[in-house]
């Protein structure tokens, strides 16, 4: 595929991720491809951008993952250091 061509089917897909047949053979039309040469590039582009997608959630996942830590172990580390100083407190006098 010539990036023209690349382009022109790229800005369909992120209008359209399913095309009729007759889109289908419009577009093939106009990009001197065959019909099943854009059957097949928007199956696997469809395929690309689901893979992103879960990409996307898994990261999305982690990340938030990644926050409850963060803010879990400074409470968990105030509560800690209270009782110790507490626990000094009492035992000097």
């Amino acid at each position: 595929f010539s990036r023209s061509q690349v382009f022109q089917l790229e800005s369909t897909f992120d209008m359209k991720r399913y095309l009729s047949s007759s889109e289908r053979a419009g577009l093939a039309a106009s990009l001197h491809l065959t019909e099943t040469q854009v059957k097949i590039w928007f199956q696997n582009r469809r395929n690309k951008w689901k893979r992103q997608l879960a990409a996307e959630l898994e990261a999305a996942n982690l990340s938030h993952a990644a926050a409850q830590r963060i803010v879990r172990v400074p409470i968990l580390y105030h509560e800690n250091s209270g009782a110790e100083a507490g626990a000094g407190g009492g035992g000097a006098p």
